[in-house]
């Protein structure tokens, strides 16, 4: 997989592209969610507005009554945050909300005076929250943690590109997703028993005339210096099917992290569906898509195990006339 190795800190550099303006451009409501999972449950995140801070932490106000009594009563908290007050404070003195903050990259929390919560220490009320924070929720989440530091809508910037620059490639590599969106989040795993953090690197055929759609998932463990070790990685297909690939020794772990991702990610066949859409879009646009002179029997270069013929000749063909 192109790729290149990410900080492995558990904060890392995120960047940022378009002009920034002084003041966050949210919705009144912008980052309130409704959760899925049995009982209603809704949720208020204010991301850091600081544009000076790095730290990938967010406030998240909770409410198991309804979308209106979590307005009103976060009310205080918007407006001090938009104020660029101590709105974290003033979460702490209001009754009737659940309130803690969640790390949106290793979705690890912590009380509103920053101290680490485990699983064990965390209340059951925001163990049982945390749980039913999803990717779709998590990812929209770092949308707008960009929004609110003032710039505009990343996304958007990238898919509105004319061009794109991905180097190093050839014909058949797989071009991890956070490469070319890199504000996107990092989607970070930690345990309470393990001291490590592992984070996964999602990787796609950019070539927007091969249709095999094949997803390659690997994960990683972060180191404090030096590169990422691979742990091992999951070459998955439309429909969902999977194939897991571990390295020496890592087995269990690579067993585990697959587990608490699909946990994470229960509509992954979708999301990664989504991911493989952007990346086509990417691979139109990539300056100088060369194309290497590829037999018609030789292995097509997509890795889909058929025939160049008998996969993306065709494609490749029409793109080209």
């Amino acid at each position: 997989m192109v790729r290149n190795d990410t900080s492995s800190s558990p904060v890392n550099e995120h960047t940022a592209s378009g002009r920034r303006t002084t003041t966050p451009t949210l919705a009144p409501d912008d980052g309130l969610f409704e959760l899925p999972g049995i009982g209603p449950l809704w949720v208020w995140a204010h991301t850091c507005p600081d544009q000076h801070c790095n730290c990938r932490d967010a406030l998240i106000l909770a409410s198991d009554e309804s979308r209106e009594a979590l307005l009103t009563r976060g009310l205080p908290v918007r407006e001090a945050w938009q104020a660029g007050q101590g709105y974290v404070d003033i979460a702490a003195r209001i009754e009737g909300l659940t309130s803690f903050i969640l790390n949106i990259d290793a979705v690890t929390v912590a009380d509103l005076y920053g101290n680490p919560l485990t699983v064990a220490d965390a209340d059951s009320r925001i163990a049982a929250m945390v749980d039913r924070i999803h990717s779709d929720v998590l990812d929209e989440i770092a949308r707008l943690w960009y929004i609110g530091k003032g710039y505009p809508d990343q996304r958007k910037l990238v898919l509105g590109a004319k061009t794109i620059a991905i180097s190093p490639w050839q014909e058949g590599d797989m071009v991890a997703y956070l490469d070319v969106f890199k504000w996107a989040r990092r989607d970070q795993y930690v345990f309470d028993d393990e001291p490590e953090i592992f984070q996964v690197f999602d990787g796609y055929c950019i070539n927007p005339g091969c249709n095999c759609g094949k997803v390659v998932v690997q994960f990683c463990q972060l180191e404090v210096e030096g590169e990422s070790q691979a742990v091992g990685e999951i070459e998955i297909d439309p429909s969902g099917t999977f194939a897991l690939e571990s390295e020496p020794k890592c087995e269990a772990i690579l067993d585990r992290l697959w587990a608490t991702f699909r946990k994470r990610h229960p509509a992954y066949p979708a999301y990664f569906a989504q991911r493989n859409a952007d990346m086509k879009c990417i691979g139109k646009k990539r300056e100088a898509f060369h194309r290497p002179k590829i037999g018609r029997n030789e292995p097509c270069p997509c890795g889909s195990g058929k025939k160049y013929k008998k996969c993306c000749a065709d494609a490749t063909s029409d793109q080209t006339e």
